[in-house]
């Protein structure tokens, strides 16, 4: 069905972009994102695809920012380091737990185990960046830390 002549784009919202700090969060939800690898194996064949947990982190703290929504994408792996920016599982799980995990724990660390953080508190660090696609700043997450409270 073709458009209405007097159609027009509907107005974007503009969310104010979280300053670069340390924030007092609430785990709100957390999710598996699946998506195909854009790396190719020598042969040229595509490698396996990319999984990610993805937390929906709400601001506690009073001031401008209390109830901002910030995502966060962490790779599921217990390795300490990794080749990505993101912060680590094992950063978040010693944030949340006070126990260092590493690969010998992976059979602890289950979709259920993921799940009972949900409402669990904690302190996350963000920094701004800039996208070099768009040139839009947004705040990401760099770091996991205890809760103070």
């Amino acid at each position: 069905m073709p458009l209405l002549s007097n159609s027009t784009l509907p107005e974007e919202k503009v969310y104010p972009i979280v300053k670069a700090d340390v924030y007092e969060v609430t785990i709100n939800d957390v999710e598996e994102e699946v998506k195909p690898s854009i790396f190719k194996n020598p042969d040229g064949s595509a490698q396996p695809d990319q999984h990610q947990y993805k937390f929906k982190l709400e601001i506690q703290d009073e001031g401008g920012f209390k109830g901002s929504w910030l995502s966060c994408w962490v790779n599921p792996s217990l390795r300490a380091t990794t080749k990505s920016k993101r912060p680590t599982l094992p950063q978040l799980l010693l944030a949340i737990t006070g126990k260092n995990f590493t690969p010998d724990n992976r059979a602890e660390v289950t979709g259920e185990f993921i799940n009972s953080f949900i409402g669990a508190k904690l302190r996350v660090t963000t920094q701004v960046v800039k996208s070099e696609g768009t040139g839009k700043e947004y705040a990401v997450v760099v770091s996991f830390l205890p809760s103070k409270k």
